[in-house]
């Protein structure tokens, strides 16, 4: 009787495959740990690792299109591959900044408003431009709008501002361009 030959898998010498992967996840949150900004999906977020303190308000960021024929309609963020979430933080660490030294992520020396204004245009002129790209720009669009809600949903809407399509800028409200 001929016995079949057949390749054993030991499983205590790890597979070359298995150690380039287990190297690169090590590398991407190594990176993540050291590096003063998020790398997502690879960070320890403090603002999702720790609960809130304190019982203050806690806010909703909404990012709305604005189109004259059907008003406020909902940012199309899959469109330039994005998650909501992934969005908001993205927004919230590359447009929005923070003037807080302690802060781990979007930390921004001598920040002032006209500084974020900037920072917020270049933000929403990099989405906008996708979404052409894409061709995914709504119809009829003429400016998207940043703003705050307290997240029970009850109270009034902080607006941060609006990006107008026409002028190529970020407008905060009460101002003018």
């Amino acid at each position: 009787m001929a016995e079949a030959s057949a390749t054993k898998l030991d499983l205590r010498k790890p597979r070359a495959g298995f150690l380039l992967v287990a190297f690169a996840l090590t590398l991407a949150n190594a990176a993540a740990i050291v590096a003063p900004f998020e790398i997502y999906p690879f960070t320890s977020s403090p603002m999702f690792a720790h609960p809130p303190v304190g019982s203050g308000t806690r806010y909703l960021v909404e990012v709305k299109v604005l189109t004259p024929s059907s008003g406020d309609g909902v940012f199309p963020y899959e469109a330039i591959g994005f998650t909501e979430t992934h969005f908001v933080r993205t927004l919230l660490v590359r447009g929005y900044g923070s003037a807080d030294a302690g802060a781990p992520y979007g930390f921004v020396r001598d920040d002032d408003d006209a500084a974020r204004t900037r920072r917020l245009q270049v933000f929403f002129r990099a989405c906008v431009d996708a979404l052409r790209e894409r061709e995914a720009l709504p119809a009829g669009i003429t400016g998207i709008r940043l703003s705050l809600r307290a997240k029970d949903r009850e109270g009034p809407t902080r607006e941060i501002g609006t990006y107008d399509l026409a002028s190529d800028g970020f407008q905060r409200p009460g101002t003018s361009r």
